[in-house]
């Protein structure tokens, strides 16, 4: 399958990358900037963190997450119940942490890759424009 590709011919076009939805589905892809004002250098180590932002799904931090949560479950289990059985309530309670810790990584992840995006558009639009 073809890997999606954006090519940005002017400058205003960058704010099509700020307006991607935050559980957009493609997480591969190249962005091409084409022009002759930013050297060629330059433009190559743009475009590659360009794509990294762009397309990062949040799942590396997500999983990291749910990492956290068994284990700070299983320490609190062991410390604070005694014996180490589970009933279906508690499994149902520590499943439900464990999804919540999941969800906070990503979306958390998501957000702070959409800030870093936002700053390196307006730093490619302020040295294009230059």
């Amino acid at each position: 399958m073809k890997q999606p590709e954006i090519i940005i011919h002017h400058s205003n076009e960058l704010n099509q990358l700020l307006s991607r939805s935050l559980l957009s589905i493609s997480r591969e892809g190249k962005i091409k900037l084409e022009t002759d004002k930013i050297t060629h250098d330059k433009k190559l180590t743009w475009e590659e963190q360009l794509a990294t932002l762009y397309y990062d799904c949040g799942c590396a931090q997500g999983s990291m997450g749910m990492i956290f949560a068994i284990v700070s479950i299983l320490v609190w289990h062991r410390y604070h119940v005694e014996d180490f059985t589970f009933s279906i309530t508690t499994l149902i309670s520590y499943a439900l942490v464990i999804a919540f810790c999941s969800f906070a990584g990503k979306f958390t992840a998501l957000f702070i890759t959409r800030h870093k995006l936002k700053g390196l558009v307006g730093k490619i639009k302020k040295e294009w424009l230059d």
